[in-house]
């Protein structure tokens, strides 16, 4: 499902709370709304959107973001450039353009960067880039392009190989966005494991600490096994299998059949379920650069949990 449907649902639903609600609604009163929104909402029929049906740069930005989950990047390019066209601020339109339309990785992070600073005065025009909205920038409703233009400028980073600057905009990101979202934290965590920043790293899950995730104590553990701490490695490698039953039957491997089988059950729901196989699969799959620094580490793992 597209960020540009869901954010015309949430749209749809502003408009409704601001018809239908008041200030001094109680807590059960506005639950009562939101229920009744969402009965509403989903009882209406809603059209697949297509070529003919697309009217608006929103519309054609949500065609461009289904056909680049279908990684076809030619109608994703053609889709966001119509956008683009229409509304020459939707910074959404012009992050998939430089995504879909570039052929090297040094052209996409020149083009990202200036989707970011187009970005910057869209923000300082509209009056937010102040102490007020910064650090919660998610939970408003217009920062929210300029955030995944972000995100994609990190990922880039990350697979050009310049990880300092990208766990200096990973940081950023998380100083814009306090709660972070977009889950920016697991791409940093296991940035500061491959940068072997242990104070950086603890400061992180601390901030987070709360949520204790696989994939911010398993970085600890490779973390610390780097270092050559090893009774911290092995504190946190027991806490990562506490955290993820699954572990410890992962290092000790599985077929390809077996491997297969959780790859398309990821694919089959769009995702994986926290605390499981298939997050382990994901984790190592995203996070390559930090798991090719440690071939052994598995083997050491699969010995000591």
């Amino acid at each position: 499902m597209s960020n540009n449907f869901m954010e015309r649902a949430h749209r749809e639903l502003e408009k409704y709370l601001d018809e239908h609600g008041s200030e001094d609604m109680s807590e059960d009163e506005m639950n009562d709304l939101l229920q009744q929104f969402m009965s509403e909402y989903n009882s209406r029929p809603h059209d697949r959107l297509t070529d003919k049906t697309a009217k608006t740069a929103e519309d054609f930005v949500e065609l461009a973001e289904e056909a680049d989950e279908m990684f076809d990047k030619s109608n994703a390019f053609r889709y966001a450039k119509k956008a683009f066209k229409l509304d020459k601020d939707n910074l959404d339109a012009e992050r998939l353009m430089a995504e879909n339309g570039t052929g090297n990785n040094h052209d996409l992070l020149n083009k990202l960067k200036r989707v970011i600073e187009h970005g910057d005065r869209l923000l300082k025009a509209a009056g937010l880039d102040n102490d007020e909205s910064i650090g919660e920038y998610w939970l408003i409703h217009d920062t929210r392009p300029y955030m995944r233009a972000r995100q994609a400028y990190l990922d880039a980073l990350i697979k050009s190989g310049m990880m300092k600057a990208a766990a200096a905009e990973g940081e950023e990101i998380i100083r814009l966005n306090n709660e972070d979202n977009l889950g920016v934290r697991f791409s940093l965590m296991h940035l500061y494991a491959y940068l072997e920043d242990e104070e950086s790293a603890l400061s992180l899950l601390s901030k987070y600490e709360e949520h204790d995730e696989t994939q911010m104590v398993l970085p600890m553990t490779i973390l610390y096994y780097k270092l050559g701490n090893h009774d911290k490695a092995i504190e946190y490698l027991k806490r990562t299998c506490a955290i993820n039953k699954d572990f410890k039957k992962f290092i000790k491997g599985f077929s390809e059949t077996e491997m297969m089988k959780h790859m398309e059950k990821i694919f089959e729901h769009g995702g994986y379920a926290p605390f499981t196989i298939e997050e382990l699969i994901m984790e190592i799959h995203e996070n390559d650069f930090l798991f090719d620094t440690v071939p052994f580490f598995t083997e050491w793992a699969s010995r000591e949990a």
